[in-house]
């Protein structure tokens, strides 16, 4: 479970470098809210049907192998640095996974670890997101391949009050959840979309 201190920390500095606001940026801010954890698949999906080529060093730096790399450079750089905020952390580095999805197939992804110098790992997944406000957070890198106990940064912080309340990370949808499921939520939602469809339709004829 990340120090709510040394996760700000690292927050703040993502929040900050104009390297990671870069990649993050793009058509998909504020559309998705942030505990649905599909704005970067959403703009992949995006890369794909404009036949963009994600080998090509640009595409690929926008992807979660790409922001994951330069979110965990970014904060080694800082501990090199030996800044005192984030003096708890040993180390960085990037976790991968793979996964059946139905009709695409098998999907990789990768998201930033997070290692302390007691021994504990946690994974920050910016890519879900693409806000560098508020990643996806989870305990382990065990709950993040398996998608389970994930949170937004700013529901994590209203669980773990450390801070006064001005200095919580604000969410830019406003919206906060477990960040679990996000196949079965996209799924929701599309179900929730063809019931009004429908419901517009009769209210027509």
């Amino acid at each position: 479970m990340p120090n709510p201190t040394d996760l700000k920390s690292i927050i703040d500095l993502i929040n900050n470098d104009p390297r990671i606001l870069d990649l993050l940026d793009g058509p998909m801010d504020n559309i998705l809210p942030d505990s649905w954890g599909m704005a970067g698949s959403a703009r992949n999906f995006g890369y794909i049907f404009q036949g963009l080529d994600p080998s090509e060093p640009e595409v690929a730096a926008r992807v979660c192998v790409g922001i994951s790399n330069s979110t965990a450079k970014v904060v080694r750089e800082q501990i090199k640095l030996k800044n005192p905020a984030f003096s708890n952390i040993a180390s960085t580095s990037t976790a991968d996974r793979e996964r059946d999805i139905p009709i695409i197939g098998k999907v990789s992804h990768t998201a930033t670890v997070i290692t302390t110098k007691d021994g504990e790992t946690y994974v920050l997944d910016y890519h879900h997101t693409l806000n560098p406000e508020n990643p996806m957070v989870y305990p382990s890198i065990e709950d993040w391949k398996n998608e389970t106990n994930g949170q937004t940064a700013e529901e994590f912080f209203n669980n773990n009050p450390v801070f006064p309340k001005e200095n919580l990370v604000p969410s830019e949808n406003g919206q906060s959840g477990s960040g679990n499921n996000s196949e079965l939520i996209f799924s929701d939602l599309l179900a929730k979309i063809h019931d009004n469809i429908t419901k517009l339709n009769q209210n027509i004829s």
